[in-house]
């Protein structure tokens, strides 16, 4: 569905607001969420931050490496806020723990 729209090349990227207005999407949301089944279903979509962002069709392999690159950018900053998040709420259950030996005595 959302594939069928794109243009190939990074430098015609649809918008977000132009392929949510295209597909009937009420929300970013809906649109990401579709995007995220095509991937699932293998269907390549690329997606820029850059610029006005947008998705497009990769043209050649150096669009395929950079958006690669990027995702693994971005998959990294989210595995490392997972794991200091997980570091946090081990502190927090550490005290809760603490406080509750040093209330039985």
């Amino acid at each position: 569905m959302v594939s069928e729209l794109l243009n190939k090349g990074k430098e015609n990227a649809i918008t977000t607001k132009e392929l949510m207005e295209k597909c009937n999407f009420p929300s970013n949301r809906e649109l990401t969420a579709q995007v995220s089944r095509e991937r699932a279903a293998g269907v390549l979509i690329c997606s820029k931050t850059s610029g006005h962002g947008g998705y497009y069709l990769p043209k050649n392999r150096e669009e395929i490496v950079e958006f690669i690159n990027s995702m693994s950018s971005r998959a990294k900053n989210i595995f490392n806020t997972l794991k200091y998040a997980k570091e946090y709420l081990n502190q927090i259950d550490g005290q809760i723990t603490m406080d509750m030996d040093l209330t039985d005595e």
